[in-house]
Order: structure tokens, then C-alpha cells, then sequence
């Protein structure tokens, strides 16, 4: 089978919205909807390719999300990221939200000052923001104290294949960490034929291949998106089918 890339590829799991997302997405926003008040953080954790940046997505967009908080802000981090680019990026998305200029020195800013300027903004609003594909727990301890605790009611969700990442960012303020885990193989089958075989179902004599498939994609929703939509290219030919 092919390689592919997991990192942050959310679009290519649209249409998996639907199979094994509704009770992850049921309890991240009874979490989120809390309404206790201060900060919060809701850490998703699991390995790449089992959809955490598609999942969180469709929290973010949620009607019930976009109008129970007043800011929100979509932050995607990498394996090397700079602290002061990303801190200005916040910053720019906070107040493009409300249509207001950024800051005229914001350019400039760096460190201490950027995180206190993301504090005085948030500090009276209510917020939510994801930062997503946390890598380090340094990362997460670089920034954290930009967010005000006092707020009227602040939630972060953070994204991350690491559970020590996880727990250090939703240990301290009594947060929540949920493990996302692999598809079940009903739920597997069920969406890679839907991608693979979008207009019929499977033939017959493709039902022992597409097992095999199955059993490599290894319940990564991911995997069997990229997977499935490339033997509908195929126009599921058995002899190309087999060189997948």
C-alpha cells in the first residue's frame, strides 16, 4: 500500500464526518459547554490519522460553539514552531473577528508583551481556541500563560498525539482528556465502501481485496479516505486494484 501523510490533513476526512464522530463530538461539547466559569482545557488525544483535527472541526463550526463564546480563534502549531509568530497570528485572527486593526506595533512585539496583549483582550470575554497538533509539552508551556484563568468562561482544546501533552495542558486548570481510538470494523467497512464504491456496492469478486485493505488501513479513518478514493479512480479494476 502507499504512503501517505497524516499530519493535519483534516479536509480529506469531510466525508468521514458522519461514521464514529457523533459520541467524541457529544461529549467535547458537553465538556466545552460547561458553564463553570475560568479556564478549561480539553486535551484530544491519539495517534495521526484517526481524525482529531477533523473531530475538533466540527466542534469549532458548531452553531451552538459560535454563539456561546465571543472570541474564537484556530491556531495550528508544527514540530518547530516559533512562539512569536504564532502568539501574532492569534492576535490578528482575535481582532479580524470584530473587525478591528491589529495593534500598530504588533510587528514588534515579542514574547512577554504578545502574551500580555492576548491576556488584555480575552480577560473579559468569553473564548474558545484550538490549538492544534501540539507536539511538546514545552509548546504548550510557552504560551499557556497568555490566557487569562479569570475570564468569564475560557476553553482551550488542544489537539496532540502525545498524552504526556495532553495531560500537562488539562491537568491544572481540572480540564478533560479524551483518547480518540481507531474505528470499529463495522464502522471501517462502512465508510470505506462508501468512498471506494460511492454509487454500488461492493462487487463480489472485490469483497476479499477490499478485507485486505481493511485489515492494513487498520481502523485509521485517514487511511481509509485516501485509500478508498483512490480505488474509486481506478473505477475499481481488479488488476489495478491490486497493485494499491
Amino acid at each position: 500500500m502507499k504512503t501517505y501523510d497524516t499530519r493535519g490533513d483534516a479536509l480529506l476526512l469531510e466525508e468521514a464526518e458522519v461514521v464514529g464522530i457523533e459520541k467524541p463530538k457529544k461529549q467535547l461539547l458537553e465538556w466545552l459547554m460547561q458553564s463553570d466559569d475560568g479556564l478549561k482545557v480539553i486535551s484530544v488525544v491519539g495517534m495521526g490519522g484517526l481524525g482529531k483535527t477533523t473531530l475538533v472541526k466540527k466542534i469549532y463550526d458548531d452553531a451552538s460553539v459560535k454563539a456561546n463564546f465571543n472570541s474564537h480563534v484556530w491556531i495550528t502549531f508544527s514540530e518547530n514552531f516559533d512562539e512569536d509568530n504564532l502568539l501574532r497570528e492569534m492576535i490578528k485572527d482575535l481582532v479580524n473577528e470584530i473587525m478591528v486593526p491589529p495593534p500598530q506595533n504588533l510587528e514588534a512585539m515579542t514574547g512577554l508583551k504578545l502574551k500580555e496583549c492576548v491576556n488584555k483582550f480575552l480577560k473579559d470575554k468569553t473564548y474558545m481556541i484550538v490549538l492544534d497538533d501540539v507536539w511538546k509539552v514545552v509548546a504548550w508551556e510557552s504560551i499557556r500563560l497568555a490566557f487569562p484563568r479569570t475570564s468569564v468562561r475560557g476553553r482551550i482544546i488542544i489537539t496532540t498525539r502525545l498524552e504526556e501533552v495532553g495531560k500537562a495542558a488539562c491537568c491544572e486548570t481540572n480540564g478533560h482528556l479524551y483518547h480518540l481510538n481507531r474505528l470499529a470494523p463495522a464502522k471501517s467497512e462502512e465508510l470505506f465502501y462508501r468512498k471506494a464504491f460511492p454509487r454500488s456496492s461492493c462487487p463480489p469478486c472485490l469483497t476479499e481485496i477490499s478485507r485486505s485493505i481493511l485489515r492494513r488501513c487498520d481502523g485509521l479513518p485517514l487511511a481509509i479516505v485516501v485509500v478508498g478514493g483512490l480505488l474509486a479512480t481506478k473505477n475499481n479494476n481488479l488488476g489495478r486494484l491490486e497493485n494499491v
